[in-house]
């Protein structure tokens, strides 16, 4: 249980970085949702840049900092937000459940940002790999 809210928190600490980022993404919400719609699926790649971020993310205080993040882990701008979002969004899925299908329609989640059964089987593929770099362990 103190693995699953350490790793919880850590995610927050992400998802907490990436608004700055989507500062950078065009204006207004339709245009956020257009330019995420362009992302192609999760890939392994993506696993691998967000374990390179998670390692890295701690201390960040800056949205250049941010930015640097995305873009040492390989990743541009949106494809960092959409990345981190979508891992971070898949892990929360995971840990819920029986409950996801409740927390996705309770939240609205756009469907660009609901995770496939497959990038759902990548993440949980890759769970010990999020939770050592999420919790440092």
């Amino acid at each position: 249980m103190l693995k699953k809210l350490l790793l919880v928190f850590c995610l927050m600490l992400v998802l907490s970085a990436v608004p700055m980022a989507i500062a950078q993404l065009p204006a207004n919400n339709a245009e956020v949702v257009a330019a995420f719609e362009k992302e192609g699926p999760l890939t392994q790649k993506d696993i691998d840049g967000f374990i390179q971020m998670m390692s890295k993310e701690k201390g960040i205080s800056s949205e250049a900092e941010v930015l640097a993040m995305f873009k040492d882990a390989g990743f541009t701008e949106a494809r960092g937000s959409y990345v981190a979002t979508k891992i971070s969004l898949a892990v929360s899925l995971i840990h819920l459940g029986d409950q996801a299908d409740a927390f996705l329609s309770q939240n609205k989640v756009h469907d660009v940002l609901k995770p496939s059964k497959d990038e759902l089987e990548l993440v949980k593929k890759n769970m010990d790999k999020i939770q050592k770099s999420a919790t440092g362990k």
